[in-house]
């Protein structure tokens, strides 16, 4: 297995550095995998730079809407990205079994577009998609029925922990639909500002990481953890050493 870092993971190094120092600085804590994030924004910046640093990109969040569908096809096949992921779907798209009907067909209608530049599309979850009932079922599964097999999701352990689900039954429930896997850390059923560091925390990543297949991306995410620049430099590189310890590249 390999490991990306999801560059929002560095948005407070960007800020003040820069693309060029950030990256530089990426690359030099041993990740030679990144996840970009809104590519269809950001591609302009960092194209260049992951090419300069030989930083590979295989998957990235991009927003799949119609309005924006063919920016983020287009950047992703700039930047090699083999899987897209939807970043975010808020909380009204799992509310009822109409609203998880329109998401599954603004996933489908982009899964067909993508696959026309051998391109495959997921999303990736929060809590609340596990909070959510629809017709009795957990909205996340309700989701993925609705779905072709060739969408998969981005799924991320702590969140799931923070809705108070078990991560290793989410992946037996669903069943071979992971494409890639946000990795952090932290207490189960925290918050999402109580995260930490890979190895800080309390969730059984070392199971988790056992359960899903050796093709599955790797993705070092520290979405909201609190603190400054230099403290989120600490949580990467301790991560790094977890990740590295495990034999995990």
């Amino acid at each position: 297995m390999d490991a990306a870092l999801q560059l929002w993971s560095v948005r407070l190094a960007t800020e003040e550095f820069g693309w060029a120092k950030t990256l530089d600085r990426v690359a030099e804590s041993g990740f030679g995998q990144v996840e970009p994030y809104a590519i269809n924004f950001t591609v302009r910046d960092i194209a260049p730079e992951l090419d300069r640093l030989d930083l590979k990109s295989p998957t990235a969040h991009g927003f799949l809407d119609a309005d924006q569908l063919d920016d983020t096809l287009d950047a992703a096949e700039a930047l090699s990205v083999s899987y897209i992921a939807h970043p975010h779907l808020d909380v009204d798209a799992w509310e009822d079994a109409a609203a998880l009907d329109r998401t599954a067909e603004m996933l489908t209608r982009a899964s067909a577009a993508a696959q026309d530049r051998g391109i495959s599309v997921g999303f990736h979850n929060h809590d609340h998609e596990l909070r959510h009932l629809v017709d009795g079922e957990v909205a996340l599964f309700a989701l993925m029925d609705r779905l072709p097999p060739e969408v998969m999701i981005e799924f991320d352990i702590y969140w799931s922990a923070i809705a108070g689900a078990q991560p290793l039954d989410i992946l037996a429930r669903l069943d071979g639909r992971v494409r890639a896997l946000h990795v952090k850390d932290g207490p189960f059923g925290g918050t999402a500002a109580d995260q930490v560091a890979l190895g800080d925390g309390a969730l059984a990543l070392d199971a988790v990481l056992a359960a899903v297949p050796e093709s599955t991306s790797i993705v070092l995410s520290l979405d909201r953890m609190p603190g400054t620049a230099n403290e989120m430099w600490t949580a990467i590189q301790r991560s790094r050493t977890w990740l590295n310890e495990r034999g995990i590249g």
